[in-house]
């Protein structure tokens, strides 16, 4: 057996050819289990973040949070209705958020910055971009009055303004101003992820008028309706109250109620149909009627969540012609259903 071994190693080294061998002196093979090396693991480079200043978060240049009112805004340039019926707007005519000199930036009272007037000095307010965060302080928040200038500091402050009273819906000859101070500034070492994670950008729920009938004009461009205040009601998010959700359903609810009243003074029940399929007309609106509004037509946005559920509309009106003229209480319920809004109520 000693002379197999050692003619034929090749048999035994097939066999445990991951291992040590030798021959002890009475010619037994003997095996030996491998050393183990350990190595250091090698650390993994990671790549550093390194921001485009110009960079955007999609369509938005920044986000605007402020923690105490639980605000959530994405900023744009341009402080038009197409800018600021989707985000707070910045004013052309001044500087960005961190560079020295007064930013401006603009937002509906009724959407973004409706909440804006709790803001308290000391309360902390976010301007994050991609490459920075810029943290201000509340200064102070004062009522002025439209078109009055804004100083232009030396150093990097912010002004947040809008409409007064923040639940306006009517055109207001005054402001609301917030000023703030910048006080740091981070440098972003992480690409960050967008803010807006819980609300996008909600379109107003579709209105069922028939297409000669919107042709005609449903909106307060075309048609003189005075506006009053808005209320928030239901169980809505923090996050809807301060968004364009309000004023969508708003602007739905509007159309609806000027789309039945004209449907009615033409004669048109098929198209009040439409709208208010479960009601039947109210006869004082029939006909060759003039209306008289005695107050604001007040609006009541209600919501669950994030979602928009209803809107109420209450005025008083004075009715001239028609079927049954005189004074009235006018309390409208819309409700949506299908991603329209119709009219579920119209008491008077």
């Amino acid at each position: 057996m000693a002379l197999i071994i050692l003619c034929t190693p090749w048999l035994y080294i097939s066999n445990v050819s991951r291992h040590n061998y030798q021959l002890a002196s009475n010619d037994t093979l003997i095996v030996h289990k491998p050393i183990k090396v350990k190595h250091k693991a090698k650390k993994l480079l990671k790549k550093k973040y390194i921001c485009n200043l110009n960079a955007q978060f999609g369509q938005y240049k920044a986000y605007l949070t402020a923690p105490n009112i639980n605000l959530v805004a994405p900023v744009v340039e341009g402080t038009g209705d197409p800018q600021l019926n989707i985000a707070a707007g910045h004013d052309p005519s001044s500087v960005w958020p961190g560079q020295n000199g007064t930013a401006i930036l603009q937002a509906h009272d009724v959407s973004f910055f409706v909440n804006i007037d709790r803001l308290k000095p000391g309360n902390i307010v976010n301007y994050e971009t991609p490459c920075y965060d810029y943290q201000f302080v509340v200064h102070d928040g004062s009522v002025v009055a439209a078109g009055s200038p804004v100083y232009d500091t030396s150093n990097a402050t912010l002004a947040l303004v809008t409409c007064w009273p923040t639940n306006a819906l009517y055109f207001t000859n005054y402001r609301y101003v917030v000023d703030l101070v910048e006080i740091k500034r981070i440098l972003l070492k992480h690409q960050p992820k967008s803010p807006e994670v819980k609300v996008p950008y909600q379109p107003p729920p579709g209105v069922p008028a028939p297409q000669p009938l919107v042709a005609q004009g449903l909106t307060l461009i075309t048609n003189s309706v005075p506006m009053g205040l808005m209320t928030i009601g239901g169980r809505p998010s923090p996050l809807w109250i301060e968004s364009p959700g309000p004023l969508n359903i708003e602007a739905s609810a509007l159309a609806d109620y000027i789309g039945a009243y004209k449907a009615l003074a033409e004669g048109q029940i098929g198209w009040w149909k439409d709208i208010a399929p479960q009601l039947n007309p109210p006869a004082p609106f029939e006909g060759n009627i003039s209306i008289e509004y005695l107050s604001g037509m007040n609006v009541t946005a209600e919501a669950v969540g994030v979602n928009a559920t209803e809107a109420i509309l209450s005025t008083s009106v004075a009715i001239v012609g028609g079927n049954d003229p005189g004074r009235y209480n006018l309390r409208i319920v819309t409700t949506i259903k299908d991603h329209k809004l119709f009219i579920t109520s119209w008491q008077m």
